[in-house]
């Protein structure tokens, strides 16, 4: 399978920050990338990336990591990082889609799933207001409602509640 450098996370298409450098290589070869340590005390690092034309700054991203805080971060903070910085300072220029936020940046985000409980509250509320449980499930892009994400629990209830007000 060929890797595009897109993907899909939660129905939504996310460029990867390699894809975008590679966009960026293709159609900007005489641009350059410049990357600083911003802070760096030893808990959190601070990032800048900046694209340059010919002295002239284009373009600017800033990211910001915890030390040991993800797999990933317990061994390499300071290139993780400079990664999401570049990612950033790159989809400013519109690299890469019109996300600013990366496949890897959304990934980063936790995705805790609701509880048993919760599931039965949407589920009695489908029932009281009438409303069609798949046609549901198909609006919310997920295949079950184990699927729905906790921070998106309360919205989606108010939802239910308004639509038969």
């Amino acid at each position: 399978m060929k890797d595009t450098g897109v993907v899909n996370i939660h129905g939504k298409e996310y460029s990867t920050v390699a894809k975008r450098i590679k966009e960026f290589r293709e159609d900007y070869p005489e641009h350059q990338i410049h990357t600083d340590i911003i802070v760096d005390d030893g808990k959190r690092i601070v990032m800048r990336a900046s694209i340059w034309h010919n002295l002239i700054k284009i373009s600017e991203g800033h990211a910001e990591e915890v030390r040991g805080s993800t797999n990933i971060n317990k061994t390499s903070p300071i290139e993780n990082c400079e990664t999401s910085a570049v990612g950033r300072a790159l989809a400013f220029m519109a690299i890469g889609g019109t996300d600013i936020a990366s496949a890897e940046e959304m990934m980063k985000v936790p995705h805790e799933t609701i509880s048993e409980e919760q599931q039965q509250t949407i589920d009695e509320l489908l029932i009281a207001h009438g409303a069609n449980k798949g046609k549901f499930l198909q609006w919310a892009k997920v295949a079950d409602l184990s699927e729905i994400n906790v921070n998106a629990f309360n919205s989606m209830c108010q939802m239910i509640k308004r639509k038969k007000q």
